[in-house]
Order: structure tokens, then sequence, then C-alpha cells
């Protein structure tokens, strides 16, 4: 499910069956452009795990800050939201990232936290592009299952 209004009255519905919950983490950086890049492949991973969990996880918007503020100022950020998500019964809260700096600075959402290296979508061929994609969903689906079991 994702923050629709048709989502989320599925959602309030069905509640007791949704115990996971997908928060992309994206970075603005107008020095690196790379971080347009990460944007576009963590919202096109999120939607498509989303996809494949239909029902038991519910995908937020992404936590958009600035890339370049102090890295304390952003993992508050990120804790708070975590807070909040298992306060409101999210069994699992799972922070989406490609930007690299949340590894190896944000220590304490590690277990929250899935970092995937980011690939520029833009310049590859379509069927290419597809094919990365559902390669680097199925490990991330992996992950995921292995923290719910864990």
């Amino acid at each position: 499910m994702k923050w629709t209004a048709k989502d989320m009255e599925m959602y309030s519905n069905a509640k007791e069956y949704v115990d996971t919950v997908i928060l992309p983490l994206v970075g603005i950086d107008f020095r690196r452009l790379q971080s347009g890049s990460e944007a576009d492949y963590i919202t096109i991973l999120a939607q498509e795990i989303e996809r494949q969990f239909k029902g038991r996880v519910l995908l937020l918007p992404a936590m958009i800050y600035n890339a370049g503020e102090e890295s304390a100022k952003k993992q508050v950020q990120a804790e708070e939201w975590v807070r909040l998500l298992t306060e409101e019964g999210f069994a699992h809260v799972f922070l989406l990232t490609g930007d690299p700096f949340w590894k190896k600075e944000a220590k304490e959402l590690d277990e929250q936290l899935i970092t995937l290296p980011a690939v520029p979508l833009e310049t590859m061929d379509e069927s290419y592009k597809r094919d990365i994609i559902a390669e680097q969903v199925k490990k991330t689906l992996n992950m995921i299952i292995e923290k719910w079991a864990g």
C-alpha cells in the first residue's frame, strides 16, 4: 500500500495485517548531481517492493533531507521517524536509501537501514535497466524477509 487516499482507506480496514513500513531516504545536493540518480533509483525500487508485498507493507513518501547538512541533524530526523512509526504499531520499519552517508554514519539505525548502491539508470538501455532493477528488488526482498524472520 502507498500513502494515497485509496490505499490509506484500504490500510485502515486491514491495519492488523500491515506490519511493515518503508520510508525512502532521499538526499538533495545540488553540488553532487548523482543524488538525482539515487533518488530515481530508490523511488523505483521502493515502488516495486511495495508492489511485491502489497497488503503487508506501507510505502511512505520519501524523507527528503539536505544532503549537505550536518550528519547529526539527518540522523535525528530519521530516528524520529523510526520512533513515530514504531509507536504507530509497525513491527518493522525499513529505511531505504542509495546515499552512502547512512551506511557510514548512522550505526544506530543499522537494524532499519537498507542501503543500496545507486545505479545511474538514465544512461541504460530499457531492457538492461529492467534487469538491474529486478535483480536488486530480488536481493532487497530477501533482506526484508530475513529481517522479518530474525
